[in-house]
């Protein structure tokens, strides 16, 4: 399969076999995304969303790397679990943009490592009730430049972060 550069929406995804090239554009899933192995997901320089909204995830990236990925949740109380490692080459984000009440969570099933060779961001527009991570949830800040921003004043950062890229971090 081939994405092209347009925009792409998915209520789930499972690659099991053969290669899927997103696109260059943005590729949103709103389910469930489950890839059986690695290499099986080329990222083409585009936008992966995850876009929690109601139900609770399993992420299962099986060591795939991503360009930029955004974890979202605009909707209800639900968790987005970390299923195995993965590599984002661009950003990684995660936010809870306008809600208030319920909870949204991201959390790993065991100890799991999201290496990040760009950057990793927690926008302002995060809301109380959203936590990113636990002990067991480590991210690499790997990039030569990689840097870090937490501005989402009611949002928690819970996991630790390794800085080990060779540049000025």
């Amino acid at each position: 399969f081939n994405g092209g550069t347009g925009s792409l929406a998915f209520v789930a995804m499972s690659l099991n076999a053969g290669t899927f090239t997103s696109t260059s554009g943005t590729l949103t899933v709103t389910g469930t995304p489950t890839f059986a192995a690695s290499d099986l997901f080329i990222h083409n320089n585009g936008t992966f969303v995850l876009h929690d909204n109601s139900v609770n995830i399993t992420f299962s990236p099986a060591g795939n790397t991503f360009y930029n990925i955004t974890f979202i949740n605009q909707n209800s109380q639900t968790t987005t679990t970390i299923a195995s490692d993965f590599t984002v080459a661009g950003t990684l984000a995660a936010s809870r943009p306008g809600v208030v009440g319920n909870s949204y969570s991201i959390l790993p099933s065991g100890a799991r490592t999201i290496t990040v060779l760009g950057n990793f961001s927690i926008p302002s527009s995060s809301t109380n009730g959203f936590t990113f991570g636990n002990a067991n949830l480590t991210i690499d800040l790997a990039g030569a430049t990689s840097s870090m921003s937490l501005a989402g004043a009611g949002a928690t950062l819970s996991s630790p972060i390794r800085f080990s890229g060779s540049g000025a971090q």
